[in-house]
This record gives structure tokens, sequence and C-alpha cells, in this order.
């Protein structure tokens, strides 16, 4: 049994949904140009019958479009289309009664298909781009909040770090103090003398520029100082002053130890801006114009004050990074939730177009056949024709047209991108299941099998004691609505009460959102290494291998694989190999169910899918070698 290629399953692209989306609504667009096509056709067609003859040759020579139907060859409604147009030759002599029908039968219809299904195909093309847009802002704003995340915790930490070594250097210079009671004065991580702070003032005086500063009403000062050059001057000659930060403290403390005095303004606070004046007091040049003890308890005072002023710069920081995540974290999930919504539409969408393309074939289909019916009345020179027409009506075949544009411009499956949540220190396996790698998983809960596949496993098993051995089946094959799997996934994401909440949903959604959780794994559970593998060794002609052999070498390509992804597989197939064994399984089970789950257990790394036939062979073995294979406790 082949898998049925749909468009809901068929045009997914890996990152973003864009591309498959673009390739499938240009081949609709070239739908409704075919339609558009088909109906210039009929109208010319009706034209020329009233005119007879040679009109109707002409007619059968119009080349049909570069972006409709000559964009690509096979599909039987081409083909179908190019007989008709050829036969037109043979109708010369139809007569006007045949025009009358044609408009009648085959050009009012298409008129009507045509302008609905254009209508259709603007809205949901429109639809699925808006939301689109949302989900690449909403991307955005997600990089945007992780990035200002980021900063955040940066400067939160270097604060902290920052006031750290301030109390550090506190308790250093307390200690100082206490021992080299000779030391007159402390600026930064530097201590000086009486003669050292001499000669270290006399040096700035001499070596940073001073200006002549008019102040309104205060008058003209001379000597006077920007806190630029001072603050500039310090980081060159001051041994703790390595940062403009570092010299803007030891410049405060200047200002608070009565060396330096702002000019211009009220305050003593210190800064390193070019419109900031500071004078030098006479302090600076005689230490002992005022009481002994001030420089030294000045001093320490200011940096007393420094560190108290930091503390609350401290607080407000990680208050600002908690913030900060928060607000990562709130976009994130609704980035998410978004995503899901998205996908559900998507899949709506998609859905729905492929019905109203497959419509539009039929009615085209419909619309050959009223052609060809008209002709019934027309004399027998034109019955050849007809019964030709029939022919070619016959060949048009709209669900081989589907699955021919399906096969030749098909993007990919369906393999939903999780967005996760990652914690600055936590990572992403706290509060999050679903798309959080298995080895992450396992660290977080200290357990191989994620609880999910755990949970979900187990309450099918119990729910299997209250049905029937058809049904049974169905848990595992039947299509569930993506809403319904979504509802269970966002309920039991953060990995709490799994048991309880999953007993409320229907066993079909429990499986359901077991292979999506399968699905969403960033890699799948037999790795992507072991593809190539597996694929060479099922390239080999089963009569030159016997089975012994085949299991021997599938056996030790597994054990190959990771100890989680080991334990999660077995669970899985010990799962499916108990129901084989369970209910009366025929070949056409064990094939649907290896086509449906041999893709979410083992594909390649690169997430585009062009040939489809070798790959779902591959996995009906796959299954059946894992179902016979001594490594797995079945």
């Amino acid at each position: 049994m082949v898998t049925q290629l749909r468009f809901e399953n068929s045009f997914w692209t890996p990152n973003n949904y864009t591309g498959g989306i673009t390739v499938l609504y240009d081949k609709l667009e070239q739908g409704r140009i075919e339609n558009e096509e088909i109906v210039a056709f009929i109208r010319e067609r009706i034209s020329i019958e009233e005119l007879y003859g040679k009109k109707l040759c002409d007619l059968s020579k119009i080349s049909s479009r570069q972006d409709g139907f000559l964009r690509d060859d096979g599909a039987s409604l081409r083909r179908s289309f190019e007989k008709v147009k050829n036969e037109c030759c043979n109708l010369g002599q139809a007569h006007l009664q045949l025009a009358s029908n044609l408009a009648e039968m085959v050009l009012q219809p298409l008129l009507k298909s045509k302008e609905e299904h254009a209508k259709r195909l603007k809205s949901s093309r429109d639809e699925l781009t808006d939301y689109m847009k949302m989900y690449e802002r909403l991307i955005v704003d997600v990089e945007k909040a992780r990035i200002n995340y980021q900063n955040k915790c940066k400067i939160a930490d270097e604060i902290a770090n920052e006031a750290s070594i301030q109390r550090s250097l506190e308790k250093e210079k307390e200690k100082m103090r206490n021992e080299f009671q000779l030391l007159v004065v402390v600026l930064g991580e530097q201590s000086f003398t009486e003669d050292e702070i001499m000669k270290f003032f006399l040096r700035m005086r001499e070596e940073i520029p001073s200006h002549e500063v008019k102040f309104p009403i205060l008058g003209v000062y001379n000597d006077v100082y920007t806190g630029e050059d001072i603050a500039k001057w310090l980081q060159e000659n001051h041994l703790s002053a390595r940062t403009l930060r570092e010299a803007e403290m030891i410049g405060q403390e200047l200002a608070d130890q009565g060396f330096l005095r702002l000019i211009g303004a009220y305050g003593n606070k210190f800064t390193s801006s070019p419109s900031a004046y500071y004078q030098w007091k006479a302090k600076a040049f005689n230490l002992r114009t005022t009481e002994e003890a001030t420089p030294l308890s000045k001093g320490w005072g200011g940096l007393v004050s420094t560190i108290a002023s930091n503390q609350p710069n401290e607080k407000r920081a990680r208050k600002e990074a908690d913030e900060a995540d928060e607000a990562y974290r709130h976009a994130v999930r609704r980035l998410d939730k978004t995503r899901l919504h998205l996908e559900e539409s998507m899949i709506d969408h998609l859905n729905f177009m492929e019905r109203k393309e497959l419509d539009r074939i039929k009615a085209s289909k419909a619309a050959f056949l009223n052609y060809a019916a008209t002709f019934s009345g027309i004399i027998s020179t034109t019955q050849m024709t007809s019964e030709r027409l029939l022919i070619y009506h016959e060949a048009l075949n709209p669900e081989k047209d589907i699955r021919f544009m399906i096969e030749r411009y098909r993007t990919g499956p369906f393999i939903p991108q999780v967005i996760l949540y990652r914690n600055q220190y936590n990572g992403s396996a706290n509060d999050q299941t679903f798309g959080v790698p298995l080895e992450e998983k396992a660290k977080h809960d200290l357990k191989y099998i994620p609880q999910v596949v755990t949970k979900c496993l187990s309450c099918i098993t119990k729910g299997f004691s209250k049905w029937s051995d058809a049904d049974k089946r169905l848990v595992w094959t039947t299509d569930v609505p993506l809403a319904s799997i979504h509802a269970l996934r966002d309920n039991i994401n953060d990995g709490k009460l799994i048991n309880v909440l999953i007993e409320e949903y229907d066993l079909t959604i429990v499986a359901g959102v077991l292979k999506l959780y399968l699905l969403e794994l960033p890699e799948c559970l037999l790795t992507f290494e072991l593809y190539e593998p597996v694929k060479l060794l099922y390239s080999i002609n089963p009569d030159d291998q016997d089975v012994e052999t085949r299991l021997s070498s599938v056996s030790n390509l597994i054990t190959t694989i990771p100890e989680g992804n080991y334990r999660t597989l077995n669970a899985f197939i010990s799962h499916l190999h108990q129901l084989a064994l369970s209910v009366d399984s025929s070949d056409n089970f064990i094939t649907t169910i290896s086509q449906i789950y041999g893709f979410i257990l083992l594909r390649p790394a690169n997430k585009y899918f062009q040939k489809f036939k070798h790959y779902i062979e591959l996995n009906r073995r796959n299954y059946e070698t894992f179902r016979k294979s001594r490594f797995f406790a079945i």
C-alpha cells in the first residue's frame, strides 16, 4: 500500500513555511490561468463556430501559455486539452446550433467555476500570507527579546561582580588604614603620603589643560578643568583608573574629600562630561589647612557612599534581567502558540484547496464532456470527432493530475519546527517537553525514556481493555485533527500531571500526540546517521542475503544509537509488536504502520524528499526487521 500523497503532507519546507506554500500556490495560480485558457478557448470556439470553416482550423493552432499548460507535461488535463484543440479542423461545417449549445452547456458553467475558483484562491493565499507575516514578525520579536534578555543578564552579572569587588576593596582599604596610619590619602586602590599626594596634584594641575569659563550671574572663573579632561588624565596616570567608570569614581573621591569643587551647578557630583567644570580647592595644595582626620574620613565615607549607591543599581539590574527573562519567555510562548495556529490554518487551507483544485479539474472534465455532447446533433461528418473527444474525456483523470502535481512540485513532508525557550542558566528542558533533545530531557528527568512516551503508551495499553480488536488498529492509523493534538500537546508540554491530563482524551488523540512528539524531536529516534547504512543494507537483493544475516546487520546498527534513543525505540516498537500479536493483523496493517511511523523513526537529515517509493519500502522492511530483531525485548 503506497502512502497517499496529499497537499497537507507534501508542501512543507524546513525552517520556514513560505517555501512550500509559495510553490503550491504558484502551481494553483497556474490552474487559474489554465481556467482562463479553457474559457478563452471555448469563447473563441463559439466565435469560430459562427464563422465556420477556416477559423476552426486556425483555432487548433493556438499555442498554450508558458505559465499555463506548457509549464509541465504529463498531466492528463493538458493532453486531453491538446487533443480537443486538434479536432477543431474537423468541425469546419458545424452549424450555428453548435455555437448556441457550447455557450449554454459549456461556457456559462466554466465562467462560474472560474470566477469562484479565482476568488477562493486569492482569499486563501492572502489569509495564509497574513498569518505567515505575523509569524515572521513574532520571530523577530523573540530574537530581540532574547538579545535583550542576554544583555540584561550580562549587565546584572557585571554590576553584581563590580559591587562584590568594591566591597572587597572597602575591607582591604579599612585594613590598610589601620595598618598604615602614615598614609594620608587613598584614591581608588592607590594610597598616598602627604608628599606623594602633593606631587600628584601638582602634576594634575600642570598636565591637565585649564580653561577660563564665564557663567551667567557668577562671572568668570579662571583655572577651570572639565570633568572629561580630569577623567582622561586619571585613566592615563592612575593605577586604579583602568576604565572610564573607575576614573569617575576616583574623581568623585577627589570631590568628596574636598580637593575638587563643582562650578556653575549645585551639588558635588563628578561626571566625565566636557560641560562639567571643576576647580581645585586650597586643600589640594595644603592638606594641613583642615583637620588631620578629614581626608581619610571623607575618603572612606565617599567609598562607602559609592558602594551603597551601587547596591540599588545591582537590585535594579537584576530586576530588569528578570523582567527581560519574563518578556522573552512570554514572547517564545506567544510565538509557539502562533506557530501551532499557523500550522492548523495551513493544513485546513491545504485540504480545502486540494478539494477545490480537484473540483476545478472535475469542472473542466465536465465541461469537456458537455463540449463533446454538443456534437451529438451534428451531421454524420462530425460523429467521428465526437467519439474521439469522448475518448479524450475518458483519458482525463483528475486524481492522477493531482498526484502528478504533488509528485512534481512537492517540497517536503510535514516536519514541525519547534521554537524552544532556552533559559540562560537552565537550558530548555526545565518546563518544556516537545522539541527538547532526548539527551537533554533525559539529563533533566533522570530517565532514559521521556515521560510523555511511557505515559502515553501506558494510557493506550490500559485503554485497550475496553476496545475491540478491530478498533485497536484504528488507534495508530486514524488521522486526528491537528488542532485536537495541539490542544493535548499544549496541556502536557510542561511535563506536569501528564497521567491525569491524557486520560481525559480519546486514545486516538493520545497516539497522535505521541506521534507529534516523536516528529518534533530535533533528530529522528534512529538518528540521521543510521539512514544511509540502513538504505545501503536494504538495497541488497533479498535473494542475495538471508534473513539472519540481515537481522544481525540491523541489530549491530541499532546498538550504535544513543541509550535514550534505544530504550525509547524499544518501548515504542514493543508496544506495536504486542498490538500486532494481539489482533488479527494482516500484512496491510503492518505496512500501514510502517508507512506512517517509519518516516518518523528513521529519515535522512536532509528534510527534502523528492522520491518516496524507495523510502516507503525501506521503512516497511525496517519495521519487519525491528519486529524480529533479538535486540528488542518484545
